[in-house]
């Protein structure tokens, strides 16, 4: 384990982010609440609003609008006629990155990710087995003989099976 992830673990270090936190929150005045939804606009956000507006009509729109807006390009193009024609391009907040930052927002994956983690019985394990993992994981070179490997094998598929 990292120093890093051993010292999130303190109760002391907890403690002091989590009250860097509230004070940056407070500090911002903007709470999960807000967050979450400033997401879900974003998540819901209806592009045909901005279709077909000049410059100066999206200029004009709601602020909540105007801030789904992550580019903005505008070219204006004469014509062999002399007519003008101005195209407006936007690029808008990515609506898939805001439902997945909403479902890590409210835990929605956890569930499914300690799912993927199931903890591991070694009793049910050999010591022989024991003893090869052990060394794996300590980067040691041994290699068990092939009885061996195919008994650990054996009996990690039958384990997590």
């Amino acid at each position: 384990m990292q120093i890093g992830d051993q010292n999130l673990k303190k109760p002391s270090i907890v403690a002091r982010l989590n009250e860097l936190k509230s004070k940056a929150s407070q500090h911002l005045e903007i709470t999960h609440q807000d967050v979450l939804n400033q997401l879900k606009t974003w998540a819901q956000s209806d592009i045909t609003e901005t279709m077909c507006l000049t410059a100066d009509e999206i200029k004009n729109l709601p602020i909540g609008i105007r801030r789904l807006i992550t580019k903005y390009k505008r070219t204006v193009t004469k014509t062999k006629v002399g007519d003008t024609i101005e195209n407006v391009e936007l690029q808008f907040v990515s609506k898939e990155t805001a439902i997945d930052m909403i479902n890590k927002h409210i835990g929605f994956y956890e569930k499914d990710n300690n799912q993927r983690m199931p903890e591991i019985d070694v009793s049910k394990l050999g010591s022989d087995v024991i003893k090869s993992l052990l060394n794996a994981s300590s980067g040691t070179s041994w290699c068990p003989p092939i009885g061996l490997r195919k008994r650990i094998i054996q009996e990690t598929i039958l384990y997590f099976h």
